[in-house]
């Protein structure tokens, strides 16, 4: 049932509600579908997703609901006694009992000389074992730990493209279909392990709407062969570009003011010194695109603000994430007419007492994390 509204009149390439009296249609009746009393309601947008990657990663072994070290390394023994690599995703062991990473020695123990990859929930990071680093001849300064098979940022992903660079990559229908069946017909995609090729694009503009944000390399391979505004119009080729100012707070990358609290040394990561992100951030106007900034510490966030005083009015810029904003952040933000871009799911997962943001950075910065209401007021 919608309020108001007494049918729904969908047609071919148009779809419409109409809210007009009940038994009244406008053209000859098709197929009629009683809903009874259920509840209908407009698809959803998703304004942060990953959706080339996710549909990627159809093949890959989903890690989420692993709930212990000991529990993904049996997974890994048993998969590659019919499999000849490991390619997982999703494992958060911010929820496990040891709350510590798997370690390389401790997968290449369970999976001989098969090469294997486990992918950080955020993306962030990833742990490799002996076997991926020797079919890929991956340097020592490749990694944050050599000893520990972990990478970190751009590496990541370096290091994945690497690896799939003889495999078929295009987008699964049938991980769409998934997309489609919780009710997300249109995506704002930031970034992904490839740009998508415009074969991959039609093939993903059959199932829902995708606006491309095309990562750092793209907008600095524009600058460099010359600036065309023409393609990144809204609802064009490239929605606007996405920029990773920092990492995450689970692999440690977030760049802070403070240390982690169980690392001292660390303050994570800036990714992009701030001179080289008004630069950016001038050809964006130039080229009339909208830019879009991952910022979750609290150092980053400062960072992007400052260099967005250089942004032109009108682009709707964003920055991602927003996660540890002080209140004059907050100001400025509003001063600036820039959109925050936050994700409440973060809150249920990794703010509770106890959980990892407590462990990274203890409860008091924890628990002033991601001030929606704050925001919205």
């Amino acid at each position: 049932m919608v309020l108001g509204i007494e049918f729904i009149d969908i047609r071919t390439n148009e779809r419409q509600a109409l809210g007009i009296r009940k038994g009244f249609f406008t053209s000859p009746p098709g197929k009629r579908l009683d809903l009874t009393r259920n509840i209908v309601i407009p698809a959803f947008i998703d304004a942060h997703s990953h959706v080339i990657n996710y549909t990627m990663k159809a093949n890959w072994i989903d890690l989420s609901n692993v709930k212990s070290k000991r529990a993904l390394l049996n997974m890994i023994q048993e998969t590659l006694n019919s499999r000849n690599l490991f390619l997982g995703y999703n494992f958060d062991e911010s929820t496990w009992s040891e709350r510590e990473f798997p370690t390389r020695r401790e997968v290449d123990e369970v999976s001989g000389n098969k090469p294997v990859l486990l992918l950080r929930i955020d993306g962030h990071l990833a742990v490799v074992n002996s076997g991926l680093i020797e079919k890929l001849k991956l340097p020592e300064n490749m990694f944050k730990d050599f000893g520990n098979g972990i990478i970190v940022e751009d590496n990541v992903y370096i290091v994945i493209r690497k690896l799939l660079s003889k495999r078929k990559l295009g987008p699964s229908i049938k991980a769409l279909q998934s997309l489609l069946k919780l009710g997300i017909a249109a995506s704002a995609d930031m970034g992904s392990i490839v740009e998508p090729s415009d074969k991959i694009k039609k093939k993903l503009s059959r199932c829902m709407e995708v606006y491309f944000y095309y990562c750092l390399e793209s907008i600095e391979r524009q600058i460099q062969e010359g600036l065309d505004k023409t393609m990144f119009k809204y609802g064009g080729i490239i929605t606007g570009f996405k920029l990773i100012a920092d990492g995450s707070i689970g692999a440690k990358t977030a760049y802070l003011f403070e240390p982690y609290s169980d690392d001292p040394s660390c303050r994570g990561l800036l990714l992009i010194p701030e001179e080289h992100l008004e630069e950016l951030i001038k050809a964006a106007n130039r080229l009339e695109a909208q830019l879009a900034i991952h910022a979750i510490g609290d150092a980053a966030i400062d960072v992007v603000l400052n260099a967005y005083r250089w942004a032109k009015p009108g682009l709707r810029h964003r920055i991602e994430h927003f996660e540890m904003p002080h209140d004059d952040h907050i100001d400025k933000l509003a001063k600036c007419h820039i959109i925050p871009s936050m994700q409440p799911n973060f809150i249920a997962n990794w703010q509770q007492r106890g959980g990892l943001y407590e462990q990274r950075l203890g409860w008091e910065r924890a628990k002033r994390m991601n001030p929606l209401a704050t925001i919205l007021a």
